[in-house]
């Protein structure tokens, strides 16, 4: 990622091409509830780097986020929060109710990186 950079700011176009990367949700260690999200400790050595060199040339970071696989590894989760079509709050999260599984793991993430150092 940082030769890539390099080379695109060499050409003059490091304002207008970001080097990112994706990761699967498979870093997380705890997401339930989301605030308390964490990413696995035995892959922070390979992610708290990556996570410095978004946050020094603000690109973004990709998470492939997958609903069924939470509920399909959960016999707990509930079909219709990972469906999208959860007519309540199933998950409360403070002053934040969540509906559906996507979001819930999505702040997960956001939580996790806030606190490797990837956010706010």
């Amino acid at each position: 990622m940082r030769n890539i950079q390099t080379a695109i700011s060499n050409a003059g176009l490091g304002a207008q091409i970001k080097v990112s990367t994706a990761v699967d949700t498979i870093i997380l260690g705890e997401s339930s509830p989301p605030s308390k999200g964490t990413l696995k400790s035995d892959h922070r050595p390979l992610l708290d780097p990556i996570i410095q060199f978004l946050v020094n040339n603000k690109s973004p970071l990709l998470v492939n986020i997958y609903p069924y696989f939470s509920y399909a590894n959960n016999p707990r989760e509930r079909l219709d929060y990972a469906l999208f079509t959860a007519n309540s709050v199933v998950v409360q999260d403070g002053p934040l109710g969540y509906r559906n599984l996507f979001d819930a793991i999505l702040d997960a993430v956001y939580s996790a990186l806030e606190k490797a150092g990837g956010g706010p």
